[in-house]
């Protein structure tokens, strides 16, 4: 089926959505925390966490349209993936480019290692200048929520979690309503069954990954959005929740 529409209106989204966001710039901006418009702080701002995905449309489908409009939708995503300040943003944009070129063979298998090592380390030197996982305790008290409390405490009750004193390990008593991870907001709400929702999920990737047909661009996305939703609180907004089950249902299509 032709679902070329789907990117047309992804990428007019992120247009419109960029528009709105200069517009309120210019006019006072004020911070909401699940927009693609406002800024949920001062310091982040998830339009760029949008933004991957219209960039890897274009370099998923580089050579089906006109060069210049390829490069110009990269070009635009990458200012907007810049000013976001969001480094699940630039995660996720790494994921999403090396599966695109692994699908296509443009690494060699025995480079995975080197590949996986460079983005750890990218990873880690961007953390130096605005912590990503070290300034983020809510990751280690996901983990022990799931010891300390085996049954869950329902779905979307992760501040259960986050303000109980014996999830506090070495210190890290930062509070948090949110995991900022899709895997521990999940653990948190029905503990150690988790497992059937990781299971689930690495079955997925690994279909995904498996599948010889397909758009690579619906599948590069996919993976993006997952590797995002790991360090950020994203799925909690309901167009990146949606396009995430969009992205996965056209991915696995023969």
């Amino acid at each position: 089926k032709n679902t070329s529409w789907l990117k047309k209106i992804i990428i007019l989204l992120g247009a419109f959505y960029s528009l709105f966001y200069l517009i309120f710039l210019v006019f006072g901006i004020n911070s909401q925390p699940w927009s693609l418009v406002f800024p949920s702080s001062s310091y982040h701002h998830h339009l760029g966490d949008y933004w991957i995905l219209p960039i890897l449309i274009a370099i998923a489908d580089f050579g089906k349209r006109k060069k210049w409009q390829s490069f110009l939708l990269i070009a635009t995503g990458l200012v907007f993936v810049a000013i976001s300040l969001s480094r699940s943003a630039h995660i996720a944009l790494i994921a999403g480019i090396l599966f695109i070129f692994f699908k296509q063979k443009r690494v060699k298998r025995g480079h995975i290692h080197l590949l996986v090592l460079i983005v750890a380390l990218f990873f880690i030197l961007t953390g130096l200048v605005k912590p990503t996982l070290f300034a983020r305790p809510y990751f280690f008290q996901g983990a022990f929520g799931v010891i300390n409390s085996p049954l869950g405490v329902g779905m979307g009750n992760f501040g259960e979690i986050s303000g109980n004193p014996k999830n506090h390990i070495w210190g890290m008593d930062n509070f948090s309503s949110i995991a900022h991870n899709i895997i521990f907001e999940v653990s948190a709400g029905i503990g150690v069954f988790v497992v059937i929702f990781v299971y689930w999920l690495f079955q997925k990737i690994k279909e995904v990954w498996e599948v010889k047909k397909g758009d690579l661009a619906y599948q590069a996305s996919f993976v993006a959005l997952t590797v995002n939703f790991l360090f950020d609180t994203t799925y909690f907004i309901p167009t990146m929740l949606w396009l995430w089950f969009i992205f996965l249902g056209l991915s696995e299509e023969k």
